[in-house]
């Protein structure tokens, strides 16, 4: 499994992660608020009420700003953290940004399309099922007005947004928590806790309450994360996370979603309880399918020590590790 190795090569001092995280802190905070702030400032102008109080704070239509538009100001900072790690992390670690993504020669498009295809019926069918039972209630929603620019942003802004957080969580920080503590389990729990963390503000989590609905925030950052152990790469947990985001853009929303939209069906009825539920047995079922597809090993797998050559460590930052053997490493890009 080379994807943890990774964490091993090029420059590995505190520093060089110290450096990465403020030019990802300049890119994604400072630079990618800029767009929004520039709008508003047009709005202003406008004779827009820049207090506004929607129900959703990240509703913005009431302010003259188009639906989609809104969506892509708050996917700014995202994208922008996204092309930093494009730009910088080659110069800041001497290794290619690849090494974020996969553990294959090459990253896995098919891996990824067809995660994209699995979690996308799974989603459908758990929508159709909450319908059927009247667990929860569908109510039509579309507008035909701007649903142009919302696929626009949806199929090209939301697979960067939902991209910047998997290599942010599942690849930077799994791979140095991974370098930190030659474990698998250790950076799964705690970038888990983080992403979920992270969650704690969205406008869901006010509304129905964190004890109901941070467990899926939590149960989702488990999910990715067992996924990219197992597979050795981002491709699945990518494309499930990219699908699910899209899905909740266009498809099916709800009236406190972090993306406010006219989407097909709005949730009027939510059932937190069932949503739970439903996402770690979609989860799982998603899980065994990719065992079998992309024949995966034992998932002890996860609980096992890091072995790495001695020669995957930097010559010049060579931690003795005596206990350490070497592991044959394993190519499976061709799935």
């Amino acid at each position: 499994m080379e994807f943890f190795n990774y964490a091993f090569q090029g420059k590995t001092k505190f520093r060089y992660w110290l450096l990465m995280f403020l030019l990802l802190f300049i890119f994604a905070e400072v630079l990618g608020s800029l767009p929004f702030i520039a709008v508003m400032a047009i709005q202003a102008t406008r004779g827009f009420d820049l207090h506004y109080s929607a129900s959703n704070p990240m509703d913005l239509t009431g302010m003259g700003i188009p639906a989609s538009v809104g969506i892509m100001l708050a996917m700014m900072p995202f994208v922008l953290g996204f092309v930093a790690f494009v730009i910088f992390m080659k110069p800041v670690h001497q290794r290619p940004f690849k090494t974020l993504l996969t553990g294959a020669r090459r990253f896995r498009w098919k891996r990824f399309f067809w995660a994209v295809s699995v979690w996308l019926v799974l989603l459908a069918a758990y929508s159709l099922v909450a319908h059927l039972t009247g667990l929860e209630t569908f109510h039509w929603s579309f507008n035909s007005k701007g649903f142009i620019g919302l696929v626009l942003v949806a199929i090209f802004i939301i697979p960067l947004q939902t991209g910047f957080e998997e290599v942010l969580f599942r690849g930077y920080l799994m791979q140095g928590f991974a370098r930190l503590t030659l474990t698998r389990w250790v950076p799964l729990i705690v970038t888990t806790l983080i992403f979920g963390s992270l969650h704690f503000a969205n406008p869901e989590v006010q509304e129905y309450g964190a004890w109901m609905v941070m467990p899926q925030y939590l149960w989702f950052g488990l999910f990715f994360g067992i996924c990219t152990i197992m597979d050795d790469g981002l491709e699945l947990a990518w494309g499930a996370h990219a699908i699910n985001n899209i899905f909740g853009t266009l498809f099916v929303t709800q009236e406190a979603s972090a993306i406010p939209t006219k989407a097909f069906f709005t949730i009027t009825k939510y059932n937190p309880s069932f949503d739970i539920l439903a996402l770690v047995a979609i989860s799982l079922v998603f899980i065994w399918l990719a065992a079998m597809r992309f024949r995966w090993g034992n998932f002890s797998l996860l609980f096992k020590r890091i072995h790495l050559p001695l020669t995957e460590y930097n010559q010049n930052e060579i931690i003795a590790e005596p206990e350490i053997q070497p592991a044959k490493s394993i190519d499976n890009s061709s799935y």
